[in-house]
């Protein structure tokens, strides 16, 4: 079988200090002194238990790889990069080679020429999978190195107000993409948004049992999936730790609202601390629709891939998703 995947690498990742930053007319208590650029180029320290870009991304490859599946593999630089060039020269974008771009894990930092080049890429027929979550939540940009060739930082402010392009170019200014003034909600990249977000049951509720993102399960309405029990024989889930979820329309500027032509086709409910169940709110999508000629696909959680191996549901979808749509 030949596959025509192009496989998509998360940019990056900071932890330690924390800060959400703030769009208020005055500072909060979260805010920190913090680094606004960050070289891409900058030494690794493991501050937060985690290993680096392997987390999530080494799973799914592994599994592709015993699954026989052939993918090829890029970072969210290439695909900025690509359209950078593409624009410049005026000549079809990486991607066009490709029918499917999966995204895996914690998919957050994005920048418009990215952002841009993938949403043309479904628009014009390609399709998207998102095995992540959390996904597109902030807009960041690059700077290129003296010779104009290669990216060299990456910047994201997270407050408007210390953001030197606002308010003059404010479709690029380093907020989160659904806040002003960007106001281009993540919701029409993938289907879902983090927005409103809240802790999560560990299982899925199945809602299109007859969806062909199910076939060969036998699922029903009443079915569930997420857990399985790792090779320590310890149970686990690939629900969390963050969510993305259907978004209804509301009220206000700029607020995330899912595509008409959503489809959920499993949802998370909410989950207290001692793990009791809230069947009336929402914790996380795994949905699917269409954008113009092609198809996205989302599975609304980071820890997707941790699954795969371990759990027959999840290997069950993931492979009718790569063959569908790849």
């Amino acid at each position: 079988m030949s596959w025509q995947t192009f496989f998509r690498i998360d940019a990056g990742r900071g932890f330690a200090t924390w800060n959400l930053g703030s769009t208020h007319d005055s500072p909060d208590d979260m805010q920190t002194i913090r680094a606004t650029r960050v070289a891409l180029a900058r030494p690794y320290i493991e501050a937060s238990g985690y290993l680096k870009w392997q987390r999530w991304e080494v799973p799914l490859l592994r599994w592709l790889a015993q699954q026989g599946i052939a993918v090829e593999l890029c970072t969210l630089t290439d695909i900025h990069k690509d359209q950078v060039n593409k624009i410049q020269t005026k000549q079809a974008g990486i991607l066009q080679s490709y029918r499917l771009v999966v995204s895996v894990g914690h998919d957050e930092y994005w920048s418009k020429e990215a952002r841009d080049n993938m949403e043309s890429f479904v628009a014009d027929g390609g399709n998207a999978a998102f095995f992540s979550g959390n996904v597109c939540w902030w807009q960041i940009r690059f700077e290129w190195d003296s010779e104009n060739v290669d990216v060299r930082k990456q910047l994201c402010y997270k407050d408007l107000r210390f953001d030197p392009l606002n308010p003059g170019q404010p479709d690029l200014v380093a907020v989160n993409w659904y806040d002003y003034p960007v106001c281009r909600a993540e919701t029409t990249l993938t289907g879902v948004s983090y927005y409103n977000a809240v802790s999560a049951a560990d299982q899925y509720q199945v809602r299109q049992p007859n969806h062909w993102v199910f076939d060969g399960l036998n699922f029903d309405t009443e079915s569930h999936f997420g857990r399985y029990t790792g090779a320590d024989g310890v149970t686990a889930t690939v629900v969390g730790y963050e969510t993305d979820k259907y978004q209804p329309e509301q009220s206000g500027n700029c607020l995330p609202i899912s595509p008409s032509n959503f489809i959920s086709l499993a949802e998370i409910p909410e989950a207290d601390a001692m793990g009791i169940i809230n069947e009336s709110i929402l914790a996380g999508t795994m949905g699917i629709f269409t954008n113009g000629k092609g198809t996205v696909f989302t599975a609304g959680t980071i820890n997707w891939s941790f699954g795969l191996g371990q759990s027959d549901a999840i290997d069950q979808i993931t492979r009718n998703v790569l063959t569908k749509l790849g």
